[in-house]
């Protein structure tokens, strides 16, 4: 009986420290690192023609991206979805229908968490898993890399390059959890920019407006590879 007993609590301890483990890694603040990464990120694209670009990056809201996807439709639009290879695991007949309306798919690392600080090698693992996962799912490599919260340092800029990716954050961030903040913002983005989305409720409600105003300001919304003189 007592063994079982210290057992069981031995059992609760290392429980413990997992779930507190696991809590640190998704709480932890994250800040945008630039050391050594002015020059080596991408954040727009050509300033002097008509294109801007829609970057969505997913590892929730499922639920709203077969809508998203029709509006998008509706108007003409493309967009790039940086998706993480956890939720491509678990969501491979959306990240499919992406795909297959013409969208671009980006890498997004495996785990979403900040990468700033991780080694290199540990950086290369994570962006092996999903962009493997993604070519897998749909048979396009993707080119494009997005830092998760947009942190990032020497050794994840290295690890991209190392791997042929191309590293881009955002420019105008409207990833808001208000529909009208989300028009705002928005419709701040000038041509050549990247406009940071969430798949969610208030994205889906803001999006027609959105795409209204870029086409009333002669923008397009078009790939971020497109917005930066790559393939569409």
């Amino acid at each position: 009986m007592k063994r079982n007993r210290k057992l069981a609590i031995v059992s609760n301890i290392c429980l413990a420290a997992v779930v507190f483990a696991v809590a640190c890694v998704c709480l932890y603040p994250v800040g945008v690192s630039t050391s050594g990464g002015s020059g080596r990120i991408l954040t727009g694209g050509d300033r002097g023609g008509a294109q801007i670009s829609l970057l969505l990056s997913v590892y929730e809201g499922e639920e709203y991206i077969p809508p998203i996807l029709d509006v998008l439709d509706e108007y003409g639009a493309k967009a790039t979805f940086f998706v993480g290879g956890s939720w491509a695991d678990g969501h491979a007949g959306a990240l499919r229908e992406i795909a297959s309306r013409g969208h671009e798919v980006g890498n997004f690392g495996y785990f979403e968490r900040d990468m700033s600080a991780l080694p290199q090698e540990k950086c290369e693992q994570e962006l092996r898993l999903c962009g493997a996962l993604v070519e897998a799912l749909t048979g396009a490599r993707p080119s494009l890399f997005l830092p998760p919260c947009g942190a990032y340092g020497d050794g994840l800029l290295d690890a991209a390059e190392a791997l042929g990716y191309t590293p881009v954050l955002w420019s105008k961030d409207a990833a808001c959890a208000d529909a009208a903040l989300v028009c705002e913002r928005a419709a701040e983005g000038e041509a050549g920019d990247f406009v940071r989305l969430l798949p969610s409720a208030e994205t889906l409600s803001a999006l027609p407006s959105v795409l209204r105003g870029f086409e009333e300001r002669g923008l397009s919304a078009v790939t971020l590879s497109a917005c930066i003189g790559g393939h569409a």
